[in-house]
């Protein structure tokens, strides 16, 4: 890397910063398959409201309708049910996955 950016320059500065809700979700789904994560992002985007805490509050089946992952979907849910659910958060949402699985 250090010879990159030796040989190219730094790069570019981002043109339009990011609000934070959407630094999260981009930090999520480019942990999937990167090759996928922009278009996931696209479509993640335009299902959910760019709001900060929209994919706090998204029904589950919408982020999995956005084609995120089952466990990237769940890491939205655990963010939601936040601190006051510690330490039951994981099964909280494997309870809540359960019953939307039918």
């Amino acid at each position: 890397m250090a010879e990159l950016r030796r040989r190219h320059g730094p790069p570019p500065p981002r043109l339009r910063p990011q609000p934070p809700s959407r630094a999260l979700v981009a930090s999520i789904v480019s942990q999937q398959i990167s090759g996928k994560a922009a278009s996931i992002v696209a479509t993640l985007e335009a299902r959910v409201p760019p709001e900060p805490a929209a994919p706090l509050r998204a029904h589950p089946l919408r982020l999995r309708a956005a084609r995120l992952s089952r466990a990237k979907a769940q890491m939205f849910l655990l963010q939601a049910l936040g601190d006051r659910f510690r330490p039951w958060r994981s099964h909280a949402a494997r309870s809540l996955w359960r019953a939307l699985d039918g």
